[in-house]
């Protein structure tokens, strides 16, 4: 396992676990969560930080130790993934914009596999006071997949699309207190979060 700073902005992590045999771990593990270990990850990442966004190119792979678990139970591959955050403050009329989008190709030996995008764009119009805050969200989530090798009689291009709706908001009330002589500030902070999104098959 590693991690590295590769410049100022970007950064880069390898993460590389092998047993060379389905007893390995059972015979050297030291705790219960070691020697019940099914599967080993193998990654490389790439993230670049830039003012209002971040972008991670990574790819995934796991050694299954246990080789009774049959394929169609085993975890995928991700070669590679694709994730881009956004996040944009102090927009028109002092919106903020966020965006997460996402490309995956997953891929798994004698399996149903295919490419995934996802798009989870959203506005909100954050409005705060000295005694409070609330902020109204709207946004659309994208998801579509290309899959091939895909079970007679199903989709395989199925996508989806729904609309979501936040309301956020809290409250401050602040008290002074004085404990054994010294002065101290009592917060309260009482929050409201509403979530709506439709449901979708």
């Amino acid at each position: 396992r590693a991690n590295a700073g590769l410049a100022p902005r970007l950064t880069g992590a390898l993460r590389l676990n092998y047993a060379s045999d389905s007893q390995y771990l059972e015979d050297l593990g030291s705790s219960l969560a070691v020697t019940s270990t099914t599967h080993l990850e193998r990654a490389g990442e790439l993230r670049y930080f830039g003012d209002d966004w971040d972008l991670l190119g990574r790819v995934q792979q796991y050694q299954t130790i246990d080789e009774r678990i049959p394929a169609r139970n085993r975890p995928y591959s991700r070669l590679p993934q694709l994730r881009l955050d956004l996040f944009k403050p102090d927009g028109l009329a002092g919106t903020n914009y966020l965006l997460d989008a996402e490309y995956v190709n997953f891929y798994r030996d004698d399996s149903v596999r295919g490419h995934r995008v996802q798009l989870f764009p959203r506005i909100g119009l954050p409005l705060r006071r000295s005694w409070g805050y609330i902020e109204p969200r709207v946004g659309a989530h994208f998801v579509s997949y290309m899959l091939t090798d895909q079970i007679e009689g199903l989709d395989d291009s199925p996508s989806s699309l729904a609309g979501t709706f936040s309301l956020d908001g809290g409250l401050y009330f602040d008290r002074g207190m004085n404990y054994f002589g010294n002065a101290a500030t009592q917060t309260l902070e009482p929050r409201l979060y509403y979530l709506y999104v439709p449901r979708v098959d």
